[in-house]
């Protein structure tokens, strides 16, 4: 058996591959492509009785089998042969080794392979001994493949068990199932080749499929918009060879500007840079966040952080909070990813609402007596049982904006409470709590279910997507305040004067002198409490 040496052979007419393994191309029946046929069969065949010879024997000891001895040329003179098998064994690899590259998107099967030459035959009762098609469509064997590889043996006998794979051993099966597709089909197999090999592991071992509603399970493997483990690895392959071979001096620029290096280094970089980004961002959708790739998941969620930026910033091309979600859900595996976007923002006043809220929360209850009969009630109604939520309510009573009604709004401050936290009754669903949440209400908000004097489970609500809040309405006001930076989404313009406060005088991100002067003149009353 031999492997066809994957050169691309322009303009050449259909290749055939013969009964023994020779090449024949299609000469319209002339006597002289008959000729040609007939010499490339005697020419293995030759090769077939030398290696079956006694003298060659010993030759096997070094592991010269026939397979071997197809790709050898210079160095024949040292099997210890006679110079006329040399010579024949010479002429048979040459011709052998002219075999063009495979373009088809099935597996070549060679029909020296005696168990595929007896099923074509039976398959097909018109053929014995011509040649076997070239497309001869046949299935990957991947458990064959593991097989003959040292890695592959324990990771076969894994799979076997029924047992889910790790981020290592996935990484392992891809490595050799993807070595396999080069050998077949060359460093750059088509988007058809690729699918089926994803589709063709999954099959092989269920436990590998995705099992996400709405899709085959293969996906992770691989997607036709270029992402998945096989692209990925595809990839670094090329990105190997490519470091190894090195520009011949004849095919090197002459001379350049510096200006037009450094561009075509920035554009190399570039390009590089854009690769990186989007295999992480592949990797961190299709791995599901588990203890042991959590570090992994946060260093590539921080790597990642200006190409978000760019694409919530996007005047011309906006993006909402669903579409993110669509290519970051780890926004709502990882809780703190939220907080790891707005640090890399405002470094600084990442964690200032929290080391501060114990002496503000008690600053703000006492103003909160000074103000009307209104703000009075509700910190009577809170302040024994939820403090923190009677600071955040009186901070919102007090600052309460009114919005014209002709944008038909409830602009009472009761109703002003809904924009920030829904209250739901314990033992609602969080799915069945943002079903109810009326549309005039602009989400982001916090949804906090059970009494509110009692323990509540918090979540935040975007664009109808539940994300995991914290165990305090105050972790939950943080992440809510956070969100709207990190997605670039407006404040409900009833509370615009509520969050103006936390911007300008509490996370200290937004210019004090560009505040009303009613949040400026409370937060004065504040710090002189």
């Amino acid at each position: 058996m031999y492997m066809p040496a994957r050169v691309p052979v322009a303009n050449n007419p259909p290749v055939h591959v013969g009964a023994r393994g020779g090449l024949a191309h299609d000469n319209d029946g002339d006597d002289e492509g008959e000729n040609e046929q007939a010499n490339d069969d005697e020419d293995i065949e030759d090769a077939e009785q030398v290696y079956e010879q006694e003298d060659f024997n010993p030759q096997r000891e070094n592991d010269v089998d026939l397979e071997v001895l197809l790709t050898m040329s210079g160095d024949l003179d040292k099997l210890g042969i006679s110079f006329g098998l040399r010579r024949k064994l010479s002429v048979a690899i040459g011709k052998s080794q002219q075999q063009p590259e495979s373009t088809s998107d099935e597996i070549i099967v060679h029909a020296h392979d005696n168990s595929a030459k007896d099923n074509s035959a039976k398959n097909d009762s018109s053929v014995s001994d011509g040649p076997v098609p070239k497309k001869l469509k046949t299935v990957m064997n991947l458990k064959e493949v593991l097989t003959n590889s040292s890695e592959g043996l324990d990771l076969l006998k894994h799979l076997e068990s029924g047992s889910v794979l790790n981020t290592k051993q996935t990484k392992t099966l891809v490595k050799i199932a993807v070595g396999h597709l080069i050998d077949l089909h060359g460093l750059w197999p088509t988007a058809k080749q690729k699918t089926l090999l994803a589709k063709e592991i999954v099959q092989t071992w269920p436990v590998t499929k995705d099992t996400t509603p709405g899709i085959e399970g293969h996906e992770h493997f691989f997607l036709p918009d270029g992402s998945g483990f096989i692209q990925f690895r595809l990839k670094n392959v090329r990105a190997s060879q490519s470091e190894r071979i090195k520009l011949p001096r004849k095919m090197e620029p002459e001379k350049e500007t510096n200006e037009a290096v450094a561009d075509k280094a920035d554009e190399v970089a570039t390009g590089q840079q854009l690769q990186n980004i989007q295999e992480k961002i592949d990797w961190m959708k299709f791995s599901p966040p588990h203890r042991s790739n959590m570090a992994m998941h946060t260093q590539y969620f921080q790597d990642t952080h200006k190409y978000r930026r760019q694409l919530v910033m996007d005047c011309n091309n906006p993006v909402s909070i669903t579409d993110m979600v669509t290519t970051f859900p780890r926004y709502q595996d990882i809780p703190h990813l939220i907080g790891i976007d707005f640090a890399l923002l405002h470094e600084d006043a990442a964690d200032k609402l929290l080391s501060k809220w114990s002496t503000l929360r008690e600053k703000i209850i006492l103003q909160g007596h000074q103000e009307s009969e209104s703000i009075k009630e509700v910190v009577k109604r809170y302040e024994d049982t939820n403090r923190d939520l009677c600071a955040l309510l009186t901070v919102l009573y007090t600052l309460h904006r009114p919005v014209p009604k002709s944008k038909g709004v409830n602009c009472s401050r009761s109703a002003a409470v809904h924009y920030l936290v829904q209250q739901v009754p314990e033992g609602t669903s969080i799915k069945e709590a943002i079903n109810h949440i009326k549309q005039t209400y602009r989400q982001p908000l916090i949804v906090a279910i059970g009494k509110e004097t009692g323990q509540q489970q918090y979540f935040l609500c975007l664009d109808s997507l539940p994300f995991s809040a914290g165990q305090t309405i105050v972790e939950a006001f943080d992440k809510l305040f956070k969100s709207f930076f990190v997605f670039n989404v407006h404040y409900p313009d009833i509370l615009s004067h509520f969050y103006d406060f936390f911007a300008a005088f509490v996370y200290e991100i937004w210019p004090t002198h560009k505040v009303k002067p009613m949040v400026r003149s409370f937060a004065c009353s504040i710090k002189s409490t």
